[in-house]
């Protein structure tokens, strides 16, 4: 639980920071304060980034304690779906960029954009094959971390495409990126609240079969 304070914490500092400048310049008559909320804004995404990069390994290293050979199996399944829907989306979107000629994004957008497609693939799948985490005590609170983050995430593409625009120069901006991770954040965790919710009535299940059979 300590750990993942935290990382909150460490979280939390770039996104108040991005807020405060956001304020500053609602309250200001120029723009002076945007272009500090929007450096503070894209280190809050790398910070988010990096603890979920960090959980990933933190969460490897303990794989043999954790997780059974068929957890292990499944886990690895998972990322060999989520490294091809990667690729897929890298080959699609260079086909649509170069030979139908629309450039949809940046390149940096629409990279990033495509790794969290990949990440939540792979999460997603780990959730449903009980692959994601062995312990349920371990979900939850993991559940409720990325709930927290993904809203903060999320308020700040909000507040960030609201000040500077969601589309510049006919492509999708950078507050997109906030927006999209917040959603995929909250979407893995609705997943492993329904799976906990699901595993916690096949529990109740096999009680009540023991019960009448007894």
């Amino acid at each position: 639980m300590k750990k993942f304070l935290i990382l909150i914490g460490i979280n939390l500092i770039p996104i108040l920071l991005t807020f405060i400048f956001l304020i500053l310049n609602l309250t200001s008559h120029g723009m002076k304060y945007l272009y500090p909320a929007g450096v503070f804004s894209g280190i809050s995404f790398l910070f988010l980034f990096s603890s979920l990069l960090y959980l990933i390994l933190w969460k490897k290293k303990r794989i043999m304690v954790q997780f059974d050979e068929r957890q292990v199996k499944s886990r690895g399944d998972c990322f060999s779906i989520s490294f091809f829907v990667l690729v897929g989306c890298l080959i699609i979107d260079g086909m649509i960029r170069f030979h139908f000629d629309i450039e949809w994004s940046s390149y940096f957008v629409g990279t990033f954009t495509w790794i969290m497609v990949a990440i939540g693939v792979f999460a997603i799948l780990a959730i449903w094959k009980d692959a994601y985490t062995s312990s349920e005590k371990n979900r939850m609170k993991f559940g409720i971390f990325l709930i927290v983050i993904g809203i903060l995430d999320f308020g700040i593409g909000l507040g960030m495409g609201l000040l500077d625009g969601f589309i510049v120069d006919k492509k999708i901006a950078i507050p997109f990126i906030n927006i999209f991770g917040g959603v995929l954040l909250c979407s893995i965790a609705t997943n492993l609240f329904i799976k906990i919710k699901l595993d916690g009535r096949e529990v109740l299940k096999d009680e009540e079969f023991e019960t009448e059979v007894c």
